[in-house]
């Protein structure tokens, strides 16, 4: 054999020791990988880890505008309680937070003007019975052409003014809750009542006893809160994804219960210094107990809604900064083998999650994961 032939061979004979050990290596490598992602298990500690298995499931996931806000009640739930009548308070008789029906006592005011209202009707009734018996006689004469027309005329014009006097007299009666009929039988009341004009809660109580009242006083303000709405506060960028008629998952301060009301008016103007919008959403859950006017709120008003394919919040491990699952492999001779897999979150609440990984079919652990 020539020299050339030989150091042509030598070359051969390297290269294939070269290939083959490099396909030996590859191979070590890909069982070591595949081992390092097999788990296996005995039944034992599966079930004192308790451990427990199943599959995905479709579950809704949702797009939301996060938003803080306040509880506040719509116009006609509120009221500011005054007097109708000017003078001084005698007696108050609510407390703050106690809750009144239409109606009720709130306080109590002496007033000469109370006085002056009922003597003025008493001598206006008086007045008109007069005149319209006048009135009643002239114009039986006058109907059989009796006595002069002039007379007639006169009295009827005393009537007419009579009887305008009169029902002036009976709507302020009316109108500071009065019945005109005590009145003409003689009885004068000395105290006049002010009554809660809705039924409420009472939030503030500003009248003190002894305090002059007129009708620009605010004695008290009365608030229903069992029609209370949400303001939500909702910054200029997120404006636009809303619209009336979204659900608003709410919570107020305090507690961790998911309350639900829904959009039904999106302001027009924002706030220069906070750069929000004022929104305004109706309740919608059913409250066994009534929430706080004015009280926080922190919500989330959902703007879309797509279903997906997700596991259990608990069937995902974090490692090293990445998240992963352990699907069940095969169960054979009283053990689990389940192979761990990498995979990313795409969305999640507050009991699952969903990945961007096509999630297979067999059963996945689903609690105790982060035991192995």
């Amino acid at each position: 054999m020539s020299m050339i032939n030989y150091k042509y061979s030598f070359t051969i004979l390297l290269a294939g020791f070269f290939l083959i050990s490099c396909n030996g290596k590859k191979t070590e490598n890909t069982r070591e990988n595949n081992a390092e992602n097999q788990i296996t298990i005995s039944e034992g500690q599966f079930k004192e880890n308790g451990m427990e298995l199943g599959k995905p499931v479709v579950k809704p996931f949702t797009e939301e505008v996060s938003c803080k806000g306040y509880i506040t009640a719509p116009v006609n739930a509120r009221a500011k309680v005054t007097s109708l009548i000017s003078g001084k308070i005698t007696s108050l008789q609510i407390r703050p937070g106690q809750f009144v029906s239409k109606g009720n006592v709130i306080c109590a005011i002496t007033s000469t003007e109370f006085i002056d209202i009922q003597k003025d009707y008493a001598e206006n009734s008086a007045k008109f019975v007069k005149i319209k018996a006048d009135y009643d006689r002239l114009k039986s004469l006058r109907e059989e052409n009796i006595g002069a027309e002039k007379d007639f005329i006169s009295i009827k014009s005393d009537y007419n003014a009579a009887s305008a006097s009169l029902n002036a007299a009976r709507a302020k009666l009316n109108s500071i809750g009065l019945n005109p009929a005590n009145i003409e039988n003689g009885k004068i009341y000395n105290v006049y009542t002010v009554t809660a004009p809705i039924s409420g809660y009472v939030t503030s109580i500003s009248a003190v006893l002894g305090q002059y009242a007129d009708m620009t006083t605010e004695i008290a303000e009365i608030v229903n809160v069992n029609q209370t709405q949400l303001t939500l506060s909702v910054f200029e960028n997120d404006v636009y994804r809303l619209k009336p008629g979204q659900i608003v998952r709410f919570n107020v301060a305090g507690s961790t219960e998911n309350l639900l009301a829904k959009l039904i008016s999106i302001g027009k103007s924002i706030n220069t210094e906070s750069k929000t919008i004022d929104c305004i959403a109706n309740m919608e859950t059913s409250l066994n107990k009534p929430l706080i006017n004015e009280g926080y709120v922190q919500a989330n008003i959902i703007t879309a809604q797509t279903e997906l394919q997700a596991l259990p919040n608990s069937a995902f491990v974090k490692s090293e900064g990445a998240f992963f699952v352990y699907i069940l492999k095969e169960k054979k001779s009283g053990n689990y083998i389940f192979e761990k897999k990498e995979v990313h979150i795409t969305k999640s609440n507050d009991e699952y999650s969903a990945v961007s990984e096509s999630l297979p079919e067999q059963e996945t652990l689903i609690k105790g994961g982060s035991t192995l």
